[in-house]
């Protein structure tokens, strides 16, 4: 189960870059645009619980998609109670990985198309 959910994390994020690289002008700005990704883990329950952060990161860090996915992982490494985390992590790594998907083979198909 945590292999398929990190299996499934890893996939949404690489259609994810792969779309943004597509709607990118060059390779610099793609770069540009998957930086800011890498940092919602660090907005997240990754490092420290959500509840000691200030009230306005504390709306962010719970509404953010790093959040479940984390939550539910250390859940199934170590075995405590998962609550609702497993099914929102895998929610939002579905939803990530549809709009990723469509989003890049629209842009495939119309760079290709173009020549």
């Amino acid at each position: 189960m945590t292999i398929g959910l990190i299996a499934l994390y890893i996939l949404a994020i690489t259609y994810l870059f792969a779309a943004i690289g597509l709607a990118s002008k060059s390779a610099e700005s793609a770069n540009g645009y998957g930086f800011i990704l890498l940092f919602l883990p660090y907005v997240s329950s990754a490092f420290v619980p959500v509840e000691t952060m200030p009230g306005w990161l504390t709306v962010f860090a719970d509404n953010q998609p790093i959040t479940p996915i984390i939550d539910a992982l250390r859940s199934l490494l170590i075995g405590t109670e998962m609550g609702s985390s497993g099914v929102l992590a895998v929610g939002w790594c579905a939803v990530i990985l549809g709009l990723a998907a469509i989003w890049a083979s629209r842009l495939f198909t119309a760079k290709v198309g173009r020549r």
